[in-house]
């Protein structure tokens, strides 16, 4: 049998029909296992940004409760027992969202969306060329 990866047009002239048959049949499998394992990635890959969001939620949600206003006090007892309470909360959660987002591969689609938002800052434009230029230079009265 033919293989389908290095299959040419001239090879398919020469085959019978139950060739052909078996050789589309062959190429349909071939389709159904890797749509399955595409879906398969796609919610793991769902999974993930859907983890992610969730830590990243529970990390803001923590720093609010921690820096936001209070409206009750805590005495010294409860503050220290809530401060390492929180630190082992907040040490986790950040562990685990660097592990997912060290897993998540950077060359998938969709993958670098919260990347790109982060890193996606203003700049400036080049100013245009048909406009005039001063360059004026200031130097300092006493150079010793």
């Amino acid at each position: 049998m033919l293989d389908a990866q290095s299959l040419k047009a001239e090879d398919l002239k020469g085959l019978s029909a139950a060739e052909l048959t078996a050789l589309a049949t062959h190429m349909l499998a071939h389709i159904g296992e890797q749509s399955k394992r595409i879906d398969s990635q796609a919610q793991g890959i769902k999974w993930r940004d859907a983890k992610i969001d969730s830590i990243t939620f529970q990390l803001a949600k923590l720093k609010a409760w921690r820096f936001g206003a209070k409206t009750e006090r805590m005495n010294a007892q409860q503050r220290e027992i809530f401060e390492e309470t929180f630190a082992a909360d907040q040490a986790s959660l950040e562990a685990q969202l660097a592990a997912l987002q060290a897993s998540t591969p950077h060359s998938a689609p969709g993958g670098s969306a919260r990347e790109d938002q982060k890193r996606r800052q203003p700049k400036r434009e080049a100013l245009p060329p048909h406009l005039p230029r001063v360059e004026q230079r200031i130097e300092p009265e006493d150079t010793r």
